[in-house]
């Protein structure tokens, strides 16, 4: 697990410097198995034959993964998250929550997942989110207790954002 902490520096570090350019559009994607979660464990998937983050219903509502305190630059920008029910979910079961939150604790966004999905193939279920400024925030995952659940990977994408991108043809500052 040192390799985890060291990984993520590097990430951040990375990140910010990306920042700072604003080389759009900005994209990183992490396997969900090397980030951080509770009362999940790291499993190989019997459909995908890759490890994944694992968690069962039986312990409840919790996060299974987790990318905490990580520099992102401001701006829209779509989590992406590749996910199977590995027990059947009727429709309108809640399977997981994505939530990413500034350091202050103001959600940027929030969206439950919801059955039915396919347990046979990984679904990639996308939000739109709103960094509201370049600087720690946290993205998490929930097990939300009522299936079990694997995640395989999360992908954040930035695309440029149309206003500053028209104050910045315009030479205007501070937008």
């Amino acid at each position: 697990r040192g390799a985890v902490p060291r990984l993520a520096v590097a990430l951040i570090v990375i990140l910010a410097v990306l920042a700072q350019f604003r080389q759009w559009p900005l994209d990183v994607e992490y396997a969900a198995a090397d980030l951080e979660g509770l009362g999940a464990s790291d499993a190989v998937d019997d459909v995908s034959q890759s490890v994944v983050r694992a968690a069962d219903a039986r312990r409840g509502v919790r996060p299974m993964v987790i990318l905490p305190d990580t520099y992102l630059p401001r701006g829209s920008v779509r989590v992406a998250v590749a996910l199977r029910p590995t027990s059947v979910a009727s429709a309108g079961t809640p399977i997981a929550r994505v939530a990413l939150t500034h350091l202050d604790g103001a959600l940027a966004c929030a969206e439950d997942i919801v059955g039915p999905l396919s347990t046979e193939r990984f679904t990639v279920a996308s939000i739109h989110c709103r960094v509201k400024e370049d600087g720690p925030a946290t993205l998490a995952i929930f097990s939300l207790g009522q299936v079990d659940v694997s995640v395989a990977r999360v992908r954040l994408t930035w695309n440029a954002d149309p206003l500053l991108a028209e104050s910045r043809d315009l030479g205007l500052s501070g937008l």
